[in-house]
C-alpha cells in the first residue's frame, strides 16, 4: 500500500509530466486537477494507506434513471480490483466515479496509468448518464499524460 511519502513523490512526477513544477497533495491529502477537461480528485487515505481517484461525472436525467442505474449497478460488480465503481452523491444527486489504488509499489507509470484509465472510463460514463452513448462502446484510448494534458492515442 502506498505511504503519503510515496504518493507526495508521485503528485511531484506527475506534475512534472504535466508541466506543473508546484504540484502537490494539500495538507489533507487532496489535490484537483484536470485532465482533458475531466476534474480528478486524487485523496490519500492515510489510515488505509489507500490513494483514490474521483469525478463527478454528472447528473441522471429522470427520464433515464430506471435504465441508468441498473448499467452502473451492474458496472459495480463487474469492475476490475482499481474500478473505477460509481455512486451517487445524496446531497447534490451526482454520480461519481471512484477508483481506488492500493498496490504496496506503486510507481509512476502506475499511477499514470491509473489516471488514464479512471478519465477513460469517467468520460465514457459521463456521455452515458447524460444519455448521449452507449456505456458499453469501448472507451477512446488514452495514450499518456504529457506538458498538454492527456495524450490520445
Amino acid at each position: 500500500m502506498p505511504d503519503r511519502r510515496t504518493v507526495d513523490g508521485l503528485v511531484s512526477d506527475l506534475g512534472r509530466a504535466l508541466g506543473l513544477d508546484e504540484l502537490a497533495l494539500d495538507d489533507e491529502g487532496r489535490l484537483r486537477i484536470k485532465l482533458d477537461g475531466t476534474e480528478v480528485l486524487m485523496a490519500f487515505d492515510a489510515e488505509d494507506d489507500a490513494l483514490w481517484l474521483a469525478s463527478d461525472i454528472g447528473r441522471i436525467p429522470a427520464s433515464l434513471r430506471d435504465d441508468m442505474l441498473p448499467r452502473l449497478l451492474a458496472a459495480n460488480l463487474a469492475a476490475p480490483a482499481r474500478g473505477p465503481t460509481f455512486a451517487i452523491d445524496t446531497d447534490t444527486g451526482a454520480v461519481v466515479a471512484m477508483s481506488e489504488l492500493l498496490e504496496a509499489r506503486l510507481d509512476y507509470g502506475d499511477l499514470e496509468a491509473a489516471l488514464l484509465g479512471h478519465v477513460g472510463e469517467a468520460e465514457r460514463w459521463s456521455a452515458a448518464v447524460a444519455g448521449g452513448a452507449d456505456p458499453a462502446a469501448p472507451a477512446e484510448r488514452l495514450r499518456g499524460i504529457g506538458a498538454g494534458g492527456v495524450i490520445w492515442g
